[in-house]
């Protein structure tokens, strides 16, 4: 499963001393037995952890390639790239994070995963 690299950002711990720090951030997929059951709690330093199944979309409709599309035009090659991909015609290049801070697990992850 691809990997998103959003590079160094200062951001306060959740731990420890509270204090702010430099965190590599990254939102990567998860073990769809052992891992995804957990998402939704803080579990991480630092990564965003999404079900397998919506890194798969991200990832094969090219959600979130803009700069790799551009950089595709002017002739670059990038072994990230699914050969399977269907881009989007508008991607995007941005992350937003919410916190909710919702006190129950939301529908869409308590469903099982399609085969």
């Amino acid at each position: 499963m691809r990997v998103y690299d959003y590079g160094w950002v200062e951001q306060f711990r959740g731990w420890g001393n509270g204090q702010k720090m430099l965190i590599r951030l990254q939102m990567h997929s998860t073990d769809p037995q052992l891992a995804e059951p957990l998402l939704g709690n803080a579990r991480s330093k630092g990564c965003i952890r999404i079900p397998a199944d919506m890194n798969f979309f991200l990832d094969h409709y090219g959600i979130l390639d803009a700069d790799y599309d551009e950089a595709m035009e002017r002739g670059q090659h990038f072994w990230v790239m699914r050969s399977d991909r269907i881009a989007v015609k508008t991607p995007g290049r941005y992350l937003v994070v919410i916190e909710s801070e919702a006190k129950s697990r939301p529908l869409w992850l308590s469903n099982p995963r399609p085969k």
